[in-house]
């Protein structure tokens, strides 16, 4: 009867043990005192009359500290842009890491040093007038909104 005590009481101290803790990272967020940053901050593009419809590309650094200003990795950030579409036809398209096009909002995590680098691409030139809010945000955590800004003059 003891060995089945004693065997009982080493089961459960296992039981207990694997089952707190050792997260696969999977939703880890930023804690509440933490921060979310975007850089660059607020970015216009201007094209003139001429210049012919295009597709360019435009990178944003996004990074996630706690309160003591310490880089956090293996953080998930959603991230989003009124409009972003997978589609090559979408005026804003997201990638992910792996250089995919994905929709928005995206997930992403933070490398070992606390950044995710956002790719996207844009549709550019004459006719092409837009704006939009990029925004990220992790649990109870926002970053201040970055507006992207494309002006095209009239084609004619």
């Amino acid at each position: 009867m003891r060995n089945y005590i004693l065997l009982s009481l080493i089961l459960s101290c296992f039981v207990i043990i694997t089952g707190c803790g050792g997260s696969n990272n999977d939703n880890v967020t930023v804690p509440y005192d933490g921060s979310i940053t975007i850089q660059p901050g607020d970015t216009s593009y201007t094209f003139g009359g001429g210049r012919r419809p295009f597709v360019g590309t435009q990178y944003y650094t996004i990074t996630v500290k706690n309160a003591k200003g310490i880089p956090l990795n293996d953080v998930v950030v959603w991230i989003d842009f009124a409009w972003a579409v997978p589609s090559p036809v979408g005026t804003i398209q997201f990638f992910d890491s792996d250089d995919n096009p994905t929709d928005a909002p995206m997930n992403a995590t933070t490398d070992e040093n606390g950044v995710y680098v956002l790719k996207m691409k844009y549709d550019g030139g004459c006719g092409y007038s837009y704006f939009a809010d990029l925004m990220a945000h992790s649990g109870s955590v926002y970053a201040p909104k970055v507006k992207f800004t494309v002006e095209g003059e009239d084609c004619s």
